[in-house]
């Protein structure tokens, strides 16, 4: 399982494919690689038209495994949970509103049931435009950053993992 690492950079070609907010090109296959983990054991909200791992999104017509809400996920937080957790937000409710004609955005809550149905020892990671500083019931690992191209704006991927101690007032 992946550790603390040290801040690094990827430099990906341009996405594939027109798909608004999909991944630049070979991101999914190098993340998996990067973290060691089977694609199976991911669970990846906000993923739009990606297939990686169990997909959830709110709009049907990009063909998820599970349609919902990630501010609140139709799954049981039990020791079972999934190696990885992985959120691919809008960056912000203007974007999600004129981009995907989605709901105002609570990050709070969408790391709150990202970190609720990780595994112990899972990681928790957010693919952004800025790195969220803190995961309550988690340890922060690293940092990744992505350019696709000029004028193009940055991506900051960052890594937590779930640990044994995780408050119940914060379900509350």
């Amino acid at each position: 399982m992946l550790s603390r690492f040290k801040s690094i950079c990827w430099h990906l070609p341009r996405p594939s494919s027109d798909y608004v907010g999909c991944f630049p090109k070979f991101f999914e296959r190098k993340f998996l690689k990067f973290t060691g983990i089977e694609e199976k054991r991911v669970l990846h909200l906000f993923a739009g038209k990606s297939k990686i791992g169990l997909t959830i999104d709110l709009k049907p017509e990009n063909r998820p495994n599970i349609v919902a809400d990630c501010h609140h996920l139709p799954l049981r937080d039990d020791l079972n949970g999934f190696d990885v957790v992985l959120a691919d937000p809008p960056y912000n409710d203007k974007l999600a509103k004129r981009l995907y004609s989605t709901p105002q955005l609570k990050q709070k809550k969408y790391i709150h049931e990202m970190v609720r149905v990780a595994r112990k020892g899972g990681l928790v990671v957010l693919y952004h435009i800025h790195q969220v500083s803190h995961f309550e019931g988690c340890k922060y690992l690293g940092v990744l950053t992505i350019v696709t191209r000029l004028n193009h704006v940055a991506r900051v991927v960052t890594f937590y993992k779930k640990d044994g101690h995780y408050p119940i007032e914060y379900f509350f």
